[in-house]
Order: structure tokens, then C-alpha cells, then sequence
């Protein structure tokens, strides 16, 4: 009896957790996320003068790091349920820091810009992997991870790779400091990463939901 009343409150802890976590993590992500883009804002009208066509593709970038960042933490938070680790308390905090030095650096050299973006999706490859980690042991999520086959996966893989590429273009932007050109080129090719990764998050959400996939 004793044994079957401990299996009964430890099952409602674990659902009470599930339950409180989701929308608390979710809370404390939307006021770091609310300070960062004031931040941005205010960054931007101080410096308003100092803005070249550059330094507005460099300001659009950062803003899409901003929207990803939410928009992942949003999906994740409202789709998975799982038991969290208490190491997952620091990791909205440090990923709002490596935001915090990217807006930093938009009027800064470029080589340090880029740097801190390595220093994003680096910490953002690390709570994908814990994130996926801790979901994939709760059964409940199941069906999800079925749905999404390898996209877990490619979603690590494209931070990890993503990271490396800007260190090799901050290294790239420093060697070649005088070359606008250069500097021009590898920031777009930033752009175009984020809106792939965020089209990513499109057809990721949809298998998260289930949504049904048009097959032509």
C-alpha cells in the first residue's frame, strides 16, 4: 500500500514539474529576451548616425538572431515535456550573454561580431543537446521524436558546423579588415544561413504538431 501511495506521489511530482517548467522556463526566456531586444533598440538609436549599408546587414542579422533564438525556445518549451536538469537554469542566461556581445559588436569590428555568433550557436549546439537529450528518456515524447526523425540531429549539426564557419569568417574578416567587399559577402552569407535555420524551424514545428505535409 505504502509502496503503491510513493509510486502515486512521485508520478504527480514529476507531472507537476512538467507542467510548472514549461510555462516558468518559457516566461524567464521571454523577459531575457524582452531586455535583449531593448537593448538592440537602444543600441541602434544611439549609434544611428554610424549606420552603413553594412552595419544595416549586420544590424538584420542580429535581429534574426534574436527572432530564432525565440522562436526555438518557444517550440521547445510548448511541444516537449520533460524532466529538466538544474544545469538547464544557466542556459537562457548564457545564451542572452552571447546575444548581449553580438549587439555589442555591430558597431565594433566585424571579426569580434562574428565571434560572438560562434559564441551562440556554440551554446545554442549544447542546449540542443541536452534539451533532446533529457526529452528522449520521457516516453511522452515518443511520437514527437518519431515524427521528426533525424531533424534533432541536424538541428545539433548545424550549430556545431555553424559555429565553425564563424570563426573561419571572423578570422577571414580580420585577415582581410580593409576589404569591404569581403566583409559584405560574408555577412550575407550569414543571412542566408539564418533564414535556412529559420525555415528550419518552419518544417520543424510542423512535424512537431503533425501537421500534414503536402506531397504535391
Amino acid at each position: 500500500m505504502k509502496r503503491q501511495k510513493l509510486a502515486r506521489d512521485t508520478k504527480e511530482t514529476t507531472e507537476r514539474v512538467k507542467r510548472t517548467y514549461s510555462s516558468g522556463y518559457l516566461t524567464l526566456v521571454s523577459i531575457i529576451q524582452a531586455i535583449i531586444f531593448g537593448y538592440f533598440i537602444v543600441t541602434l538609436g544611439e549609434n544611428f548616425t554610424d549606420i552603413t549599408p553594412l552595419k544595416a546587414l549586420i544590424s538584420l542579422s542580429t535581429f534574426l538572431v534574436i527572432i530564432i533564438i525565440w522562436n526555438e525556445y518557444m517550440i521547445g518549451s510548448t511541444t516537449l515535456r520533460y524532466i529538466p536538469r538544474l544545469t538547464e537554469s544557466s542556459l537562457p542566461f548564457l545564451v542572452g550573454f552571447t546575444e548581449f556581445l553580438i549587439i555589442f559588436h555591430i558597431f565594433s569590428v566585424l571579426h569580434l561580431w562574428f565571434y560572438s555568433l560562434a559564441a551562440s550557436t556554440f551554446v545554442g549546439f549544447f542546449s540542443y543537446l541536452n534539451v533532446f537529450s533529457s526529452a528522449m528518456k520521457d516516453p511522452e515524447n515518443g511520437p514527437i521524436f518519431q515524427r521528426l526523425g533525424n531533424w534533432p540531429t541536424m538541428t545539433e549539426m548545424f550549430c556545431y558546423i555553424s559555429t565553425i564557419i564563424f570563426i573561419i569568417f571572423g578570422v577571414i574578416s580580420y585577415i582581410y579588415s580593409l576589404r569591404i567587399n569581403v566583409h559584405y559577402l560574408l555577412v550575407c552569407i550569414v543571412i542566408l544561413m539564418q533564414v535556412a535555420f529559420f525555415y528550419r524551424g518552419i518544417k520543424y514545428w510542423e512535424l512537431t504538431i503533425g501537421k500534414p505535409q503536402n506531397r504535391g
